[in-house]
């Protein structure tokens, strides 16, 4: 599945934006944490090297007893053990929990089961004993060995930390919280943006769908600032200046052609019916016959070039009243004898219809349209319907009849020119893939629509819809 441009943008920036987020809190949270274990590593060490100096039998009494003084003692847990695995010193926590020793790091991490009423706080602390969850204790763990004057030392410090590991729980969460904000952020004003950025593109693409072969003289505007886009619309507007001398070119070699070759057939007509006229052998009026027919379904391609010619060049509609009904009434009575030989049931629910428009291409399209329900008709039990009615946005004419299933596929082209669903079928009633072209054009210059479906029962649907407001009853 494909994704948009803008949504592609978004997810760009976005992800960009949260990429950074995510670097920079990272750098912060690393700041934060490794300030206050570097200042309790420190400490750590210190009172290591107190205690080793309060058990070793050298020091002077006075001195063990002004090293101990200067931490509290009942905040860590202290453990000195002698070579001869004697405890020398062991502070009061030790007797709550026990914290193993690791000999492969000098600093490490213990959880132990500890209530924090055996903790020594300080006075500021106590308030905030409240807020700290009942969870295992983390203590921040120095393993060491010392030898002072000659004599070998084991020594543990472990200083509890739930208050610094319940802060940098609450930064973690907070982090977390905002970068899912500034991730939400980014996406609104990437989205935001990118709409913004991509709106003129927009504006474009609209303008060159509005933009058909009935109406190249449309041009897009230029911007005022001369960036990518003024250089991508004046292109576009360059390729429209040659599609239009194309096309231009296209119809008048159509109409000349046309022209020229509609008298030189009417000639050839006259001057075969002359001859049919008079007394041939049965081969040569056989071959004349044939003759002949070409040449009508010739000439009948040639009128239909020119009426299409005339179309696309778009001259001015005449404006009268046009009873819709009454029309194809008309139609519908010239068809009758064709009709009757064909065996085709007619079924028509006409309701009075009247608007103002060109009555004789209105004639003509409605021609085109029973013209082509007949001819491709079921060779057998063959069914026409013929309705009008007039809803609240518009004027409809509907023509349905019995016949081949047109493929799915084929429907929207039954009105590009030359195009047959059936070439042999439409040759054998002299069919040029013309006239559904012609019924189109004459529907967009009453600024209607035309659209055709074919269901799975053999039935096809021509629907015209000419909008309202018009001047109708």
């Amino acid at each position: 599945m494909s994704m948009k441009a803008r949504s592609k943008i978004t997810l760009w920036t976005a992800s960009f934006t949260l990429t950074v987020a995510i670097c920079f809190s990272s750098l912060v949270f690393y700041e934060l944490v490794e300030q206050p274990f570097r200042v309790i590593d420190d400490e750590l060490q210190d009172i290591a090297e107190v205690a080793a100096q309060a058990v070793n039998s050298d020091t002077p009494q006075g001195k063990q007893d002004n090293t101990l003084s200067r931490y509290p003692y009942d905040k860590y847990w202290i453990k000195v053990v002698s070579d001869q695995g004697i405890t020398l010193l062991a502070s009061p926590m030790t007797r709550y929990v026990d914290i193993p020793a690791h000999s492969d790091k000098k600093f490490s991490f213990v959880r132990k089961n500890l209530p924090l009423e055996k903790l020594w706080l300080a006075p500021e602390d106590h308030s905030e004993r409240k807020n700290i969850p009942a969870s295992p204790v983390v203590f921040r763990v120095l393993t060491d060995r010392k030898v002072i004057n000659g004599k070998v030392f084991e020594l543990q410090v472990a200083n509890p930390i739930p208050f610094l590991v319940h802060e940098l729980s609450e930064l973690v969460y907070y982090i977390l919280a905002g970068l899912v904000l500034i991730t939400i952020i980014a996406i609104a004003v990437s989205y935001y943006l990118a709409g913004k950025i991509l709106q003129p593109l927009a504006s474009i693409n609209n303008l060159i769908k509005n933009i058909s072969d009935n109406s190249l003289d449309q041009r897009i505007p230029l911007g005022k600032n001369k960036d990518e886009l003024y250089i991508l619309t004046r292109s576009l507007n360059s390729m429209f200046d040659r599609l239009q001398f194309s096309f231009n070119r296209q119809k008048e070699f159509i109409g000349n052609a046309s022209h020229e070759l509609k008298s030189p057939l009417t000639i050839l007509m006259l001057g075969h019916e002359e001859m049919l006229a008079g007394e041939l052998p049965q081969t040569v009026r056989t071959g004349l016959e044939k003759h002949l027919t070409t040449l009508r379904r010739l000439s009948k391609l040639v009128r239909n070039l020119l009426e299409i010619s005339r179309l696309e060049q778009q001259e001015t509609l005449r404006h009268e009243t046009i009873h819709l009904h009454e029309l194809i009434d008309h139609v519908l009575d010239e068809f009758k004898d064709l009709l009757q030989s064909r065996n085709i049931v007619l079924e028509k629910d006409l309701s009075p219809v009247t608007f103002v428009g060109d009555a004789e291409k209105i004639l003509q399209m409605v021609i085109n349209l029973v013209d082509n329900a007949i001819k491709y008709n079921a060779p057998e039990n063959g069914q026409i319907w013929i309705a009008t009615q007039k809803t609240r946005e518009c004027i409809r004419l509907t023509i349905a009849n019995t016949g081949p299933i047109i493929p799915e596929q084929d429907l929207p082209k039954v009105f590009e020119q030359f195009f047959r669903v059936e070439r042999s079928r439409s040759a054998n009633f002299g069919g040029s893939g013309l006239g559904l072209t012609i019924v189109q054009q004459i529907v967009e210059l009453h600024q209607g629509t035309i659209s055709v479906t074919s269901s799975a029962e053999g039935i096809t649907r021509f629907t015209v819809d000419f909008p309202l407001p018009i001047s109708s009853s």
